[in-house]
């Protein structure tokens, strides 16, 4: 999913340099518990801040990137 979604936001992001802290929180929404991680990841090209959210069941819930 996170590839599908880097190709809509651009081609030429570049390799990994570096992350930045992760902050982990725990939601409820709708009688439901998720846990929601973010972090900024630095490329040669680019930093994207993602936003990654998993259930109860540590699927994957929702993929945000800005």
């Amino acid at each position: 999913m996170i590839e599908d979604a880097r190709r809509q936001v651009g081609s030429d992001w570049g390799e990994i340099q570096s992350f930045g802290d992760f902050y982990m929180s725990e939601i409820r929404q709708r009688g439901q518990r998720y846990a929601v991680v973010q972090v900024a990841v630095m490329y040669e090209n680019v930093e994207v801040t993602y936003t990654i959210t998993f259930d109860e069941n540590m699927k994957l819930a929702g993929l945000y990137m800005k």
